[in-house]
């Protein structure tokens, strides 16, 4: 499994995490079930979990300017909430959360990096108990269903 998304509409969130080889496809698919699930994604924050995330060398700049170019193409739905993106404790990691961040900036009123999922959930205004379990590693995963 590449990735999981959890849509949260009560509470204007989204999960997703991204584990193993994250692909382009990937991405695209991600976005294409917001876009058929969220029809209303204004004060929608997003969380975006890389840390299980072990093969990012698909994406570069131009990868990323792509996706962020796709998620403009419907600008009703564009005035989200924040980005909470949280990053395994290396370079490559943080580097892809923050590009994704700064070529996303004009479609959510904030975004910030982070090493905890329970952290980012905190920023966003949500309890972790709700979205958290504790994995076999003994760091916390996010509680959703695969893609």
């Amino acid at each position: 499994m590449a990735h999981a998304l959890g849509i949260f509409p009560i509470e204007k969130l989204t999960l997703t995490s991204f584990s193993e080889t994250v692909t382009i496809m990937d991405l695209y698919q991600r976005l294409e079930r917001l876009e058929r699930e969220c029809k209303e994604m204004e004060g929608m924050s997003d969380l975006i979990d890389l840390r299980e995330a072990t093969h990012l060398n698909q994406l570069s700049f131009v990868v990323m300017a792509g996706i962020a170019a796709r998620q403009r193409q419907h600008p009703e739905r564009n005035r989200r909430g924040k980005l909470a993106i949280v990053c395994a404790e290396n370079e490559l990691s943080y580097g892809l959360g923050r590009m994704y961040g700064s070529l996303t900036q004009d479609l959510y009123s904030e975004y910030a990096i982070f090493h905890s999922g329970s952290e980012a959930l905190h920023w966003l205004g949500h309890q972790p108990e709700q979205f958290l379990s504790p994995a076999r590693s003994g760091r916390q995963q996010l509680l959703f269903m695969p893609i």
